[in-house]
């Protein structure tokens, strides 16, 4: 683990180096390099202790084929799954860590003087978490007030003597009654002192967020009590794999600026969620235009998936398809703030809403939605730096012959970071568009099996 948290330091110190025209750039390029392949020489030398080894390995396996500064990305997401607490990296001098280091610990009011653990109490704990089976491993949409089952599982090195049971709990900043969960205890069974544990409890989010706040965020820690003994109490805060809990909790009841369709309002905010995580600095207003215009186009995408509105056969011209988006968007958004053609970047816009802006395109041949939205999002960049601002949306609709029926319409919004021009590595202020993909050329569905059964060449039907 020393190595690779090293080895992404170094690629930090290279990225830094580059974008300040330093000569140590190649230095710390090569020592990026050389500790990823060191702890890749000596991963498999001491047995593995837990059960997420692997993920160290592949962090490593990343950081060790990097070859250009967007790849950096892929060593992070490798280390945030692995999820080591920042405080811990000064003391990493090994992978002999995870058995030989101290732990940081709380203070204990009710005993004198610092709690200490003895020689065979557990240095670090490892914990997985699980929400209605589903790994708690990326922001999770919980909705508000509902009853779910979160299952913690993990391993330690050892047990306290003087200790029979063991409590998680979580550090918040959420009011009391905002979070509500059932009892994570782990009693030991007679003398044996187990290595690993799994606890399950009946939990709920009452209050829901808005889509504009930052998700909650709960840390866990580890209590070991005895029963016997009220004096006795040890705290291990050094908690490695799922250390952090993020989730967003919503109430599609009350979700009155989103699009209406569950399915789109759950990306819209994976998408919110997305930006702010790789670019935490998009002024909230900014977030705010963002969130009313996606909610607005996400509404219109699925009245149009849901109607079928965009028949097989019917043409439509961009000019058509732009005057039909902005009259939907002038009975959702305030009308007198929803604008056409203003120029900005050298160019006119197809419309305007506050900080945003949006692009409308009509596509006659689109088998590639990733690759048509990369192809056009130069356009929406240009306007965006010409305005100063970080987000716009490219809106499309395919008009497309369909051998395959339609995917989920949250399927067919995408997220990309635009490419700018003298920053083969990206910027340091990105500028985001989002790609909407509305469905056209839509066949009845009793089409899709006339057209299979031409192609097998059976008639029948």
């Amino acid at each position: 683990m020393h190595c690779l948290i090293c080895s992404l330091l170094s690629y930090v110190n290279w990225i830094h180096s580059l974008r300040s025209g330093l000569n140590d750039a190649a230095t710390h390029r090569d020592a990026a390099k050389t500790h990823a392949e060191i702890g890749l020489s000596i991963i498999g030398i001491p047995p593995p202790r837990f059960s997420w080894f692997p993920l160290i390995e592949h962090g490593l396996r990343q950081a060790s084929s990097v070859s250009k500064i967007g790849e950096v990305k892929d060593v992070l997401l490798a280390v945030s799954q692995i999820a080591v607490p920042i405080p811990q990296l000064q003391m990493i001098n090994s992978i002999e860590y995870f058995a030989n280091s101290g732990v940081v610990l709380r203070e204990d009011k009710n005993v004198a003087g610092p709690v200490l653990f003895k020689s065979d109490s557990p240095k670090v704990i490892a914990l997985l978490a699980q929400i209605d089976g589903q790994p708690w491993l990326e922001t999770l949409s919980i909705q508000a007030g509902q009853s779910f089952s979160m299952v913690l599982s993990g391993e330690f090195l050892g047990w306290p003597e003087d200790c029979d049971q063991m409590m998680i709990r979580f550090t918040h900043t959420l009011p009391p009654e905002h979070l509500k969960v059932g009892s994570l205890l782990f009693v030991r069974d007679g003398q044996e002192k187990p290595v690993q544990f799994k606890i399950r409890s009946e939990t709920s989010f009452p209050v829901p967020q808005s889509i504009l706040s930052d998700p909650i965020e709960l840390r866990p820690y580890v209590e070991f009590t005895s029963t016997t003994d009220s004096q006795v109490r040890y705290v291990v805060e050094d908690v490695v794999g799922c250390f952090k809990l993020r989730a967003r909790i919503t109430d599609p009841k009350t979700s009155a600026v989103l699009s209406k369709y569950p399915v789109i309002n759950t990306k819209i905010v994976e998408v919110v969620d997305s930006i702010r995580k790789r670019f935490s600095h998009i002024p909230a207003n900014e977030i705010a235009d963002f969130c009313d215009m996606m909610s607005a186009i996400g509404n219109f995408q699925g009245q149009c998936l849901q109607e079928a509105r965009y028949k097989k056969g019917i043409e439509v011209s961009e000019s058509t398809f732009q005057q039909e988006l902005l009259r939907h968007l002038r009975t959702i958004l305030p009308a007198s703030e929803v604008l056409e053609a203003p120029r900005f970047g050298g160019g006119p816009t197809d419309i305007h809403f506050r900080t945003v802006i949006v692009e409308n395109k009509v596509a006659d041949s689109c088998p590639d939605r990733p690759a048509f939205a990369k192809k056009h999002e130069a356009q929406l960049a240009q306007y965006s730096a010409g305005k100063g601002v970080s987000l716009s949306i490219l809106c499309v609709l395919d008009l497309s012959v369909k051998h395959a029926a339609p995917a989920q319409a949250s399927n067919s919004i995408l997220l990309s970071e635009a490419s700018a021009h003298g920053f083969p590595d990206g910027t340091q202020h990105p500028t985001f568009v989002t790609s909407v993909f509305v469905e056209g050329a839509m066949p009845n569905p009793s089409d899709y099996a006339k057209n299979r059964r031409a192609i097998d060449g059976n008639p029948a039907t």
